[in-house]
């Protein structure tokens, strides 16, 4: 290692520098610095979903629209800690990579509207959103025991 005014230095066996960091004096808020581009892919996983905070979500969330960002918010501010709402919150914002935004955002609408935002609902009513979607619309067949619209009249 070579720490110099500026600069602390790492170097391998061979005298080869393998990482160089900017030299940190004032550590009054006791946190390291770290440079993602130095870690293994599992620590950098780890360290890019700990970067999630409420309002890195709820962001995220207000982008794909109003009724994610009200689930969003909900799972958040519901919970005694609100980190124990980032997971949920992760899972359904993953869901719009997979169905895609309008999907979701149906999907947070009509959660809304029966009152039940939550993971596993939001989850159920975007996965039938798009199962729906993929099923065409087929008219009703005929048959004697099918009464018609007049039959009500």
């Amino acid at each position: 290692m070579r720490a110099t005014n500026s600069t602390i230095e790492v170097f391998d066996k061979n005298h080869l520098r393998m990482a160089s960091h900017k030299r940190r004096y004032s550590a009054a808020d006791g946190r390291y610095i770290t440079n993602e581009a130095h870690m293994p892919p599992n620590h950098k996983a780890v360290f890019q979903y700990r970067q999630f905070d409420g309002n890195r979500y709820r962001s995220w969330a207000k982008n794909v629209g109003e009724s994610t960002f009200f689930v969003i918010d909900g799972l958040l501010s519901g919970g005694a800690v609100e980190e124990q709402g980032y997971k949920s919150c992760m899972g359904i914002l993953q869901f719009s990579k997979t169905y895609g935004e309008g999907a979701l955002e149906a999907a947070c609408t009509r959660a809304r509207a029966i009152g039940s935002c939550t993971y596993t609902t939001v989850k159920s009513l975007v996965k039938s959103g798009a199962n729906a979607s993929k099923q065409p619309h087929l008219p009703t067949p005929s048959h004697e025991n099918i009464r018609g619209g007049d039959y009500y009249s």
